[in-house]
C-alpha cells in the first residue's frame, strides 16, 4: 500500500485525530502539543482557537502512541519523534522498512537506533527487553485510518 500524495497536504483537526486514534485521550493530544512533542501545522490564535494538524503529525502521533504504550518517558519520545531518521522518512514518504528499537540488556546496558531492514533479525530479541516500533506499519495504519490508500 502507498499513501496518496493528496493526503500529505490535507489539514486535520482535533476531532479528526481522536477519530483516527480512538484510544488517545483528548487531553493527551493537547498536552503533547503544549510540551512540544507534536508541533501542529497551526497553533490556535486565541484560547478558543483550534490546532490544525497535517499528515506528518499523524505519523508522529502514531509513533508517540506506540512508544507511550510501552511506558517510554515523554522526554525520550520527543527525542525519537524529532530524530532526523524519522523526520526524513516522513518528509520523503519513505520509511516502509524503517524500524526503531530500544533494547536493555541484563546488565542494564541500553542501546537504541533506527535501522532499515528488509528481513527481520532474530538477534534483536537476544536482550533482556526490546521495544520495537515498525515505522512502515504505523504509516500504513495512518493511511488506512484516513481511508486513502491504494494496493
Amino acid at each position: 500500500m502507498l499513501y496518496t500524495k493528496r493526503i500529505a497536504y490535507r489539514e486535520y483537526h482535533h476531532q479528526d485525530i481522536l477519530r483516527f486514534f480512538p484510544d488517545i485521550k483528548a487531553r493527551s493530544l493537547i498536552h503533547w502539543a503544549e510540551i512540544g512533542i507534536i508541533i501542529p501545522l497551526h497553533e490556535p490564535e486565541n484560547k478558543g482557537g483550534k490546532r490544525v494538524y497535517n499528515y506528518a503529525n499523524l505519523i508522529e502521533i502514531a509513533v508517540i502512541r506506540e512508544l507511550s504504550g510501552h511506558g517510554i518517558d515523554l522526554r525520550e519520545i520527543k527525542r525519537v519523534v524529532f530524530a532526523p531518521e524519522l523526520q526524513g522518512a516522513i518528509k520523503t514518504g519513505g520509511g516502509d522498512d524503517l524500524l526503531y528499537y530500544i533494547q536493555t540488556g541484563p546488565d542494564g546496558e541500553t542501546r537504541e537506533r533506527f535501522e532499515y531492514v528488509k528481513e527481520f533479525d532474530p538477534d534483536l530479541f537476544g536482550w533482556a527487553s526490546t521495544v520495537l516500533v515498525n515505522i512502515g506499519y504505523l504509516k500504513k495504519f495512518v493511511d488506512k485510518a484516513l481511508g486513502e490508500y491504494v494496493e
